[in-house]
């Protein structure tokens, strides 16, 4: 066991190896900065096309003396404008992947390994789809994705996380200025947020959901002890009377100090010896390569989560 596995307090200012004003930082922030210009200079460039196109279109129709307009001026102005849209979408795309690769792993992975022990962060990988089922709190959906896969240790405790992106397929009836239907498919969020799990060993025999009321309609479970969990949470269970019994009255406290320290809803399942956490709505250790946050303010952010993170574990273990 690391240092940090003794450390309940971890300050994020204090613990964190990777300052501000280092050359890595710096570096990404100058990428980061030219993504910035790049982004600003293709607006113009992209009205300017939309605006040649539509003087092309106009054009197409007009003769002089029975001779259409010679357009191979404009055509090749049009073609010069493209390749420059094409090729500083490229660059942005390019440089982004950089940035991002670079921060997640000159922050978000040195600034977890301070954090925690036994780390294994994969930016690109998430749960598997089994794991996302076994949960229970995810309802029906039809697509998913996910990244930034974290397995670490805080005080002995082993949790994984990950982001997840779950969809559902709709079709869409779309009418064209003529009157013509057609059906198209498309994607609705079933969930944007993140799932952790947690070892969490239990004598229950059969799983207990704990869902926040603002994310699923739903009636809870009756008897519960704290009038803020009620207030709050639902629970749902093949055996209600051992679902109530399981949920203590300080382990409903709990739930309650931890959906009020994420300031997010939060739901949670208890089954096969897991803790299933699903924060909805908050994504980790994500990077915004070409917003107005520089690297600085967003590194701050990523301590935030990383304690946020500490502070969970920490309490639902007490």
């Amino acid at each position: 066991m690391s240092n940090n596995d003794n450390n309940s307090n971890y300050n994020a200012n204090a613990n964190d190896p990777v300052s501000a004003g280092s050359v890595e930082m710096k570096s990404l922030d100058r990428q980061r900065k030219k993504i910035r210009m790049a982004n600003a200079f293709m607006k113009p460039l992209k009205w300017m096309l939309r605006f040649l196109l539509g003087i092309v279109a106009i054009l197409a129709g007009v003769t002089i003396n029975g001779v259409g307009v010679d357009r191979s001026g404009l055509i090749t102005v049009i073609i010069i404008v493209l390749l420059g849209v094409i090729a500083l979408t490229v660059y942005v795309e390019i440089k982004s992947k950089k940035v991002d690769a670079g921060f997640k792993e000159i922050v978000v992975k040195t600034s977890l390994e301070s954090a925690f022990s036994n780390v294994d962060y994969k930016p690109g990988e998430s749960f598997n789809e089994y794991t996302v089922k076994a949960s229970g709190l995810m309802g029906e959906y039809d697509a998913f994705r996910g990244s930034d896969y974290l397995s670490a240790a805080y005080n002995g405790r082993q949790f994984v996380q990950s982001n997840l992106y779950l969809y559902n397929e709709v079709e869409v009836n779309i009418t064209d200025e003529y009157g013509n239907s057609r059906v198209e498919k498309n994607y609705e969020t079933a969930f944007y947020g993140r799932l952790m799990m947690l070892d969490y060993p239990s004598s229950l025999s059969v799983p207990v959901s704990v869902f926040d009321k603002s994310t699923v309609v739903g009636k809870g479970a009756p008897g519960a002890a704290s009038d803020d969990f009620n207030e709050r949470f639902f629970v749902v269970s093949e055996d209600p009377v051992a679902a109530m019994r399981f949920l203590t009255n300080p382990m409903q406290v709990t739930i309650v100090h931890v959906a009020n320290r994420i300031a997010r809803p939060v739901s949670l399942s208890f089954t096969q010896g897991k803790m299933f956490i699903a924060i909805h709505g908050s994504s980790s250790f994500l990077t915004d390569t070409s917003g107005n946050a520089d690297l600085a303010e967003q590194r701050r952010r990523i301590l935030g989560e990383i304690q946020a993170i500490l502070d969970i574990v920490g309490m639902l273990y007490v």
